[in-house]
């Protein structure tokens, strides 16, 4: 399946829980693709940094926000997932993933990419943490080594905003 129709599938899951809930679900997806390139971009730059031998400069994720990566968050239960997003994080400089996210839309623009400006407004709108969860492991699937993939969520990326 491709892109494209993963992104349909799960759009039709988040607009199934919307209908119930009565809220725009399915315009928060291009987020979690988001967030998930933020934190592949920071591990690419991470081996590199380690590769030369010199510290990273200007990380995207701080030490203390660790935990609201993707490659963390995404091993956690569905309940401590859920406040990871919902419950500013003491140890994570008092913020949420999305918090986290929109701060670097608002900041880091250049650094976090083009899709960052759109993601400075981005509000989470999962109701349950099950939902957040399936949300999250349909993504992790999804294989993004090659250039036809990652052109495709580009372009649905664009079509979202």
């Amino acid at each position: 399946m491709n892109l494209k129709a993963k992104s349909i599938k799960y759009g039709k899951r988040f607009g199934q829980e919307a209908l119930a809930t009565h809220s725009p679900l399915s315009s928060s997806l291009p987020s979690y693709y988001f967030l998930r390139r933020l934190d592949e971009n920071q591990l690419r730059d991470e081996k590199q940094a380690n590769f030369i031998g010199k510290p990273l400069k200007n990380p995207l994720y701080s030490k203390a926000q660790s935990k609201l990566r993707w490659s963390k968050f995404i091993h956690n239960d569905p309940e401590t997932l859920f406040a990871l997003f919902t419950q500013p994080q003491a140890d994570a400089d008092n913020l949420t993933v999305f918090e986290h996210m929109k701060q670097l839309g608002s900041q880091n623009e250049k650094q976090a990419g083009v899709f960052a400006k759109y993601m400075k407004g981005a509000t989470f709108m999962i109701p349950t943490p099950k939902l957040l969860d399936q949300v999250v492991q349909m993504i992790a699937k999804i294989q993004m080594d090659d250039r036809d993939t990652k052109g495709d969520l580009y372009e649905y990326l664009l079509s979202k905003i």
